[in-house]
């Protein structure tokens, strides 16, 4: 699930405290800015079955860490790479 608009106060116990309630979360992968290592707006939180996912995206908007934040389902690469062939198709 790919959650946009994160503030940089926004650590992974904040995510992990908001999202546990729609499910059991596997991963949460909090991207970085390679050059600086700054955090950068967006996480992706994996979670262990799709039930957790399709409960969270009911809502766009959640508050984590006091802040508005969206949530939308988030397609893996090899879904982005079917999804874009058949568009050109």
């Amino acid at each position: 699930m790919f959650v946009g608009d994160i503030k940089e106060d926004t650590e992974e116990h904040h995510l992990i405290d908001y999202f546990e309630q729609f499910g059991k979360i596997e991963v949460i992968e909090i991207m970085t800015d390679r050059g600086i290592g700054k955090k950068r707006s967006f996480v992706f939180i994996t979670f262990d079955n799709h039930d957790g996912v399709d409960k969270t995206v009911v809502q766009k908007y959640h508050i984590v860490n006091g802040h508005n934040c969206e949530v939308r389902k988030a397609l893996s690469k090899q879904e982005m790479a079917s999804a874009s062939s058949s568009q050109r198709g």
